[in-house]
């Protein structure tokens, strides 16, 4: 599969190269240098930045199973690592500063005081989660290796601002799929809702 990615990156990187007018080649090479792929040796920043995200995505992973375990059928995961876990085998072809995931809102409150008692820290007070995640989605930072964060985005509906398509949230519920990644059972959108959600949210 690495393989094939790799040729199909290098396929489309030769046609923007050779078919685009006016195309920024060094904004190209910066694109693919932060999405991973490169036709060069990286420099030592991008190494460097490689080994923090691969860190992060260590403490991801972790707080993921640990989600997935507490909250079994209450917690469904959106987007970040587990797009790369789960096209490339490899969370770590895709960098992701976030979890998303997506509750009920009768769920709010008991899933977030669950991450403060993990030391997170709210951008809400709790008096207002409620209130909050009907307009926006609420953000949990936690500090790991003294500087970098883990940010857990809890969502109750898929799109954000909430009032996009929220009959869809509905049905992403009814569909959901439990899948094996990362060594761990997690409930995940079925995979006809995965690509719907991922060209609209990147749209």
């Amino acid at each position: 599969i690495d393989i094939m990615n790799e040729k199909l990156i290098n396929k489309i990187y030769v046609y923007l190269k050779t078919h685009t007018k006016n195309l920024d080649k060094l904004k190209l090479d910066t694109i693919f240098a932060q999405s991973g792929y490169t036709q060069f040796e990286k420099t030592l920043r991008e190494e460097m930045d490689d080994f923090i995200n691969s860190k992060i995505h260590e403490k991801q992973v972790v707080y993921i199973k640990k989600l997935s375990k507490r909250f079994k059928d209450k917690v469904l995961f959106m987007k970040g690592i587990l797009v790369a876990a789960d096209l490339y085998g490899d969370i770590n072809k895709r960098r992701s500063g976030d979890i998303d995931i997506l509750v009920n809102e009768c769920d709010v409150q008991e899933i977030g005081r669950y991450l403060l008692d993990e030391e997170f820290e709210c951008d809400v007070v709790y008096e207002e989660w409620l209130n909050a995640i009907k307009v926006n989605h609420l953000v949990f930072n936690k500090t790991v290796f003294g500087k970098w964060d883990v940010m857990i985005e809890v969502h109750g509906k898929v799109f954000n601002p909430p009032y996009k398509y929220p009959e869809f949230t509905d049905l992403v519920w009814k569909r959901a799929k439990y899948q094996n990644i990362l060594d761990a059972t997690l409930l995940l959108m079925d995979p006809y809702d995965r690509i719907i959600h991922y060209v609209l949210h990147y749209y």
